[in-house]
């Protein structure tokens, strides 16, 4: 046999090839060599001489071998006699001895400042550039190799992390990359300094809404708007895209416009929201047009209080199976079967808009007329039952389609006064039978959520025990696929219970929650423990969803300052039927708690998406009583870092350095400003996830007159260094940060690196060469036009560490793909998400529908699965995508 060879490199690739003209041939036999017995060696079979035997190993040195030529060798045995042996099987050598292209330095991540002048605050950065594919790049930092990394087939190089810790500003490193070919020749070294610069200011310090810049956010005010003592601000949510133009929308109630009628605003998003207003970047609600919004308002009067629930999620996922998120809106307050019975209002999702536009130009949707075209009314013939609380939580009974929860907290249970009830009502395609014929309104009666409409999930068992008081979608908690969810009473020490979700989500019990299905979380005192509770998303990063519960009366010293407690997501809380909310641990979660006596930190917690860019989800935390009742919300970064040790690590908002968040100071006082707080999303398009806070008792600086009319504030999301940048129709190469970057090719062989946080990636077309998101969840966006990307023609190594594509574009787009080519595509993860729209496919083959739908960002996805080498494919895919293939 031939095993190799030895050359001046000797064969690096393994492919037959060497850059020696005069290489030494290796090789080995069996049994023993006879007297007068050879091995000859045969080249392009013409014997060119005698092997050197030593033992059982041979080796013959050849000579004058031609550049680029292509030799093939065989060796064979002979007798004295001339008796010729087998001969074994040949080994092609091509000889190179010209030197690889010279590589280039394109760029490095996190190059802030001016672009492409290799200068840099971080403490590391990436290189990347061009050579030979399948080149071998040397990494050196002056004489020092650091590393080496290989060429893709596209030609592109990535180095590892480049540490620049240590350097003083103005300091350098000398970057040196040498190439090296497969036959072991190397390229003339490239050089770039990369210099150390002076960091700018850390982090936000805190931001007053008094002098809140157009750059920072924008108002909304009740002020002259008819909204005197309206309350706007009392419930904020971040609702998704509900007009499909793809930037994230949000919703503020008004529970006392209209002289307690109520109303709630829906919002679009947008890059240029609001108006000026005193200085102000500023949105008036009751007089906003029908281009940037629209209203839903009772449409009889009276005393509905509409937006008046604790939770304001609005957006419910897919509940009728038709492809479009679903929304509803709870009016406590509404007298319509009794009195103070309450309505839920659930809205389908359309692609049209809603309501009926006047002759000021606003549209606006009048509860009384939503029929079963518009949606639907939960009522109840309850005296004082008070429907409060709405939450969509997935697909709970596995019939594909998503399911959510109403809760009222003031219900007589059983008997029992203010016990409060939570109902589970199953989503459903066909919503029909519902239309009343006298008042022409399509209503489902609570007391009808039995067999396939739902059932009673759960009750208190004690007066004024208040079960329902809060209800939340937390995410996968304990990382089975499926959607958990949280219910809180409303008693003085505070219980909230972690509902594990599965195929079929059964009653329980709400004082014996039973291993593996709940997990019944307990405060202590009069602390209120789970007066609000919420997802946290992903908040030490670690992939599972964490939550949160708010304590708002916590604390003796001072009294009612309040706290938070967030609790990481994790397994170990299914082992759990019962958990003291002060045991905590740091590798459990941690606490938040305010410094400020009746400053009730806590009364209001959300999640606030990736606030500043980094690739993990941060929090808010409402203070409404904070510096005499001006209120406070405080943002607390996530972080991978860990929150403290020991047990009950604890974060005192007052005193935390800027590093670990900030407060967001109210107006004035009395505002109650941090009486809501939410997620907004990405509400002005610039690739970081704002928020949204509410002050339900700001005056607008006119108490005479504006008295509680309210206000609620968008904060936009600011991170500390992440990219906006767009490419040419030429070749381009662009590079992004460690933070949130917004890298958009121009069309052509576009090259698009992302490093940390969520990056987001635009193409207008398929000819791009590289796409890699790096570290975060980051998501690749068809922006062009009736395109089709096949991962599968693509291959391997073009587009890498994504966990998101939304090929909603323009037109009819189409996404191929299989097992195998979505197990490539992350290195994190084997769930990719696909977004899109009607007219969309997504061809999937070898994948079957899972039968089960999950909510994610406020959407709703079919679960699709597939094998690939033992290893399991998730495909998430938008129900509004029209068309799925599986083969």
């Amino acid at each position: 046999d031939i095993l190799g060879l030895i050359g001046k490199a000797g064969d690096p690739a393994a492919v037959g090839i060497t850059n020696d003209s005069a290489p030494v041939l290796l090789g080995s036999f069996t049994g023993a060599i006879g007297a007068g017995e050879q091995i000859e060696v045969l080249r392009n079979g013409v014997k060119i001489g005698s092997a050197d035997i030593s033992g059982s190993t041979w080796s013959y040195a050849d000579s004058n071998l031609v550049d680029g030529e292509t030799y093939v060798y065989t060796v064979r045995a002979i007798d004295a006699y001339g008796n010729v042996g087998t001969e074994s099987a040949s080994r092609s050598i091509k000889i190179d001895t010209t030197a690889p292209s010279v590589a280039t330095i394109a760029q490095i991540t996190n190059d802030y400042g001016t672009f492409g002048d290799f200068k840099t605050y971080a403490e590391t950065v990436v290189a990347s550039g061009t050579a030979e594919a399948g080149a071998v790049l040397r990494i050196f930092n002056g004489m020092i190799e650091l590393h080496t990394v290989t060429a893709d087939s596209k030609g592109i190089w990535q180095s590892e992390s480049i540490s620049l810790a240590g350097l003083a500003v103005g300091g350098k490193i000398n970057l040196r990359v040498v190439a090296i070919d497969a036959a072991g020749n190397s390229a003339a070294g490239v050089t770039q300094d990369i210099v150390k610069t002076a960091a700018p200011a850390a982090t936000i310090a805190s931001i007053d809404t008094s002098a809140l810049a157009a750059t920072q956010g924008l108002y909304m005010y009740g002020v002259n708007t008819g909204l005197t003592s309206a309350l706007l601000g009392y419930s904020v949510a971040g609702v998704g895209d509900i007009n499909s133009d793809g930037i994230d929308d949000f919703a503020v109630s008004a529970p006392k416009a209209g002289a307690g009628a109520g109303s709630v605003y829906f919002i679009y998003g947008g890059q240029s929201l609001g108006w000026s207003y005193l200085g102000k970047q500023a949105i008036f609600p009751n007089s906003m047009k029908a281009t940037v919004g629209f209203i839903l308002q009772d449409g009889v009067g009276g005393t509905s209080e509409i937006g008046d629930g604790t939770t304001l999620p609005v957006n419910i996922g897919d509940i009728n199976g038709d492809g479009l998120a679903d929304f509803a809106v709870s009016a406590p307050g509404s007298d319509y079967l009794a009195s103070n019975s309450g309505e839920v209002f659930v809205l389908f999702g359309k692609t049209n808009g809603y309501g009926t536009v006047d002759s000021q130009g606003v549209a606006r949707l009048a509860t009384n007329l939503i029929n079963e075209n518009v949606g639907f009314t939960i009522v109840s013939r309850t005296s004082g039952s008070y429907l409060e609380n709405i939450v969509g939580v997935g697909d709970q009974n596995n019939d594909g389609i998503s399911d959510f929860l109403v809760s009222s907290y003031q219900y007589t249970s059983d008997g029992v006064i203010a016990a409060g009830r939570v109902w589970m009502v199953y989503g459903t395609t066909s919503w029909g039978g519902l239309a009343d014929p006298y008042t022409g309104r399509t209503t489902l009666d609570i007391a009808n959520v039995t067999g396939t409409r739902g059932f009673v999930l759960t009750s208190g068992k004690a007066v004024t025990e208040g079960v329902g008081h809060s209800i939340s979608n937390v995410g996968d908690v304990n990382g089975d696929g499926k959607t958990d969810f949280m219910i809180a009473d409303n008693t003085s020490s505070g219980a909230s219970v972690l509902v594990y979700g599965k195929a079929n989500t059964a009653a329980f019990d709400w004082s014996a929650p039973t291993v593996g299905s709940q997990t019944k979380f307990l405060g202590s005192g009069t602390e209120y423990a789970g007066v609000r509770v919420s997802s946290a998303g992903d908040v030490n990063g670690d992939g599972i969803s964490d939550f949160i519960v708010g304590a708002y009366y916590a604390g003796s010293s001072p009294s009612g300052a309040g706290a938070a407690y967030v609790l990481f997501g994790g397994a170990h809380w299914s082992t759990k039927a019962t958990f003291n909310l002060g045991d905590i641990t740091a590798t459990t979660g941690f606490k938040i708690v305010g410094s400020t006596y009746s400053g009730y930190l806590g009364w209001s917690v959300s999640s606030a998406g990736d606030f500043n860019g980094d690739g993990i989800d941060d929090i808010i935390v409402g203070a409404r009583g904070e510096d005499s009742n001006r209120g406070n919300a405080w943002l607390i970064y996530g972080t991978a870092s860990g929150f403290g040790t020991g047990t009950l690590p604890t974060l005192t908002v007052a005193t935390m350095p800027a590093s670990k968040g900030f407060a967001i100071r109210g107006e004035q006082s009395g505002d109650g400003f941090g009486y809501s707080v939410s997620a907004a999303g990405d509400v002005n398009g610039d690739g970081l996830d704002d928020l949204i806070v509410g002050a339900p008792l700001n005056d607008d600086s006119n108490p005479n007159t504006n008295t509680n009319s309210g206000a609620a504030y968008i904060i936009y999301g600011t991170g500390a260094g992440g990219r906006i940048a767009s490419g040419t129709a030429a070749a381009d190469f662009i590079t992004g940060t460690a933070f949130a970057d917004q890298l958009t090719g121009g069309g052509g062989a576009d090259t698009l690196l992302g490093d940390g946080g969520g990056d987001k990636f635009y193409v207008s077309d398929t000819t791009f060469a590289r796409i890699d998101g790096g570290a975060g969840s980051d998501t690749l966006f068809l922006s062009g036009a009736d395109l089709h990307l096949n991962l599968t023609a693509l291959g391997k190594g073009v587009i890498t560490n994504m966990e998101t594509i939304d090929i909603t574009g323009t037109g009819d787009q189409t996404l191929t793909l299989t097992a195998q080519g979505l197990l490539d595509i992350s290195s994190t993860t084997n769930t990719l998400v696909v977004d899109g729209n009607a007219g969309d496919k997504v061809v999937a083959t070898g994948f079957a529908d899972s039968g089960t739908d999950t909510t994610y960002r406020g959407g709703s996805y079919s679960v699709y699965t597939a094998t690939f080498e033992s290893h399991i494919a998730t495909l998430w895919i938008d129900n509004e995508i029209t068309e799925v293939i599986v083969a």
